[in-house]
């Protein structure tokens, strides 16, 4: 796999997260072989399965009102740290997402 194909393919991973939240990344990191590029899809899937907790915890907040200043927290850092992690990914280094919990490691 040559250099601008594992960079677009970080650079996808990243933005993938608008579209197929946890499919893309998945299939990254268990089809491709390059470390850097699995370094990337790791991290955004384990940002996406905190994305979608602290959605959950939102969700339950919701009954006493502090939810809905949860989800729009989540939906502003659900749309700036992509992007970020997407424009370090074209820089050729890895974006650690804030507040994500490493599941895999």
């Amino acid at each position: 796999m040559d250099k601008d194909t594992k960079k677009i393919l970080m650079i996808a991973t990243h933005l993938s997260q608008f579209f197929a939240i946890l499919l893309f990344p998945l299939v990254v990191f268990l089809v491709v072989d390059d470390n850097k590029v699995k370094e990337h899809a790791k991290e955004v899937l384990n940002w996406s399965i905190s994305l979608t907790i602290y959605a959950i915890i939102s969700s339950v907040l919701i009954l006493v009102l502090i939810g809905f200043v949860g989800f729009a927290i989540i939906g502003i850092i659900g749309l700036i740290f992509p992007i970020i992690g997407a424009i370090k990914a074209s820089e050729g280094t890895v974006y650690r997402y804030p507040l994500t919990i490493r599941f895999l490691r």
